[in-house]
C-alpha cells in the first residue's frame, strides 16, 4: 500500500512538473496583430500618458563609421531590420479604457541623412544633430518609435545615429539592433542573403504570455512572496532638505566616485 501511495504521489508530482512546463512554454501566436501590453510597457505607457511629449524615454545611441558608407544601403539595412521585428513596427492604442499594442504589417522608417562635412567643427555638428533626434519626442499612438540618422562628417567618417522609445527597446535590445544593422548592411555591400536566424518569438508574443501565465492565483503567489520578503525592511528615509519644482524636469548629472576593491568582488560575486 505504501508503495502504491508513493508511485501516486509521484505521478502527481509529474503532472504539476509538466502544468508548470506548459505554462512556461512561450510560442508564437501568428497572424494576431492585437496584443495586451507586458507589465513594463504599461508603466512607459502610463508615463507617457501622465507626460506626453515627453523624451524622456528615449534611447539614443551614436555610433562612428570610418568607412565609406551608402545612404541606400543603410536604409535598405533598416528596412530589413524593421519588417524583421514585429517590435519595430508596433503602435499603442486604447481599447475601452486600455491600452493595446498594435503591430502594423509595414512601417517605413526613412533614414535621414545629414552632411555636416562643411561645418567649422563636423563633429560637434554630428553631435548636435543625434542629440537633437533623441530630444524630439514619439507619438506612441502614430509612430514609428524608431528614428535613424546618419551623418556625414568626411567622405570616410560617419555618424550613425539611432533613436527608439524604451517601451519597445531596451539596453540589450540595442545591442541586437546595432549587430543586425551591419550584418543587414555587409549582406547587401555584397550582395548575398543575410546570415540572421528565424526568430522563433516577437516581443508582443512574450507580453500575451506574460499577462495569460501571471493571473489570478499565479499572480498573488508571487505579489504574496515578495510582500513577505520585503516586510521586515528598513524605511527608506531620503533627505527632502531641497523644494521640488511644481513639474518635473528631469534634469540629472553624474557623479563619479571609487569602491573599494573588495566591496566591488563582493558585489559580482553576488551578481
Amino acid at each position: 500500500m505504501t508503495d502504491t501511495r508513493e508511485a501516486e504521489a509521484g505521478v502527481r508530482a509529474d503532472d504539476e512538473r509538466r502544468r508548470a512546463l506548459a505554462e512556461l512554454l512561450l510560442t508564437r501566436t501568428g497572424g494576431r496583430r492585437e496584443f495586451p501590453l507586458s507589465f513594463p510597457q504599461a508603466r512607459l505607457w502610463f508615463l507617457d500618458q501622465l507626460h506626453p511629449g515627453n523624451a524622456f524615454y528615449t534611447i539614443d545611441v551614436a555610433l562612428r563609421l570610418d568607412f565609406a558608407v551608402d545612404p541606400a544601403l543603410v536604409q535598405r539595412a533598416v528596412d530589413d531590420l524593421v519588417a524583421r521585428h514585429e517590435s519595430l513596427r508596433t503602435t499603442f492604442e486604447t481599447r475601452g479604457d486600455q491600452p493595446v499594442q498594435v503591430v502594423s504589417a509595414r512601417v517605413p522608417v526613412p533614414v535621414a541623412v545629414v552632411d555636416v562635412a562643411d561645418r567649422p567643427d563636423p563633429q560637434a555638428a554630428a553631435v548636435q544633430v543625434a542629440t537633437d533626434q533623441a530630444r524630439t519626442p514619439f507619438d506612441l499612438t502614430t509612430g514609428p518609435l524608431m528614428r535613424v540618422t546618419l551623418v556625414r562628417l568626411a567622405a570616410s567618417r560617419w555618424v550613425l545615429a539611432v533613436a527608439v522609445h524604451h517601451i519597445v527597446a531596451d539596453g540589450w535590445s540595442m545591442r541586437v539592433l546595432f549587430a543586425e544593422i551591419a550584418a543587414l548592411y555587409s549582406a547587401h555591400a555584397r550582395r548575398v542573403p543575410p546570415d540572421l536566424p528565424d526568430l522563433a518569438i516577437q516581443y508582443p508574443d512574450y507580453a500575451l504570455w506574460q499577462r495569460e501565465v501571471l493571473t489570478g492565483d499565479r499572480l498573488d503567489e508571487h505579489l504574496g512572496y515578495w510582500t513577505q520578503q520585503l516586510a521586515d525592511l528598513p524605511v527608506l528615509d531620503l533627505p527632502a532638505d531641497r523644494p521640488r519644482p511644481p513639474v518635473q524636469t528631469f534634469t540629472g548629472a553624474t557623479t563619479a566616485f571609487t569602491l573599494p576593491a573588495d566591496a566591488v568582488a563582493a558585489l559580482r560575486a553576488l551578481a
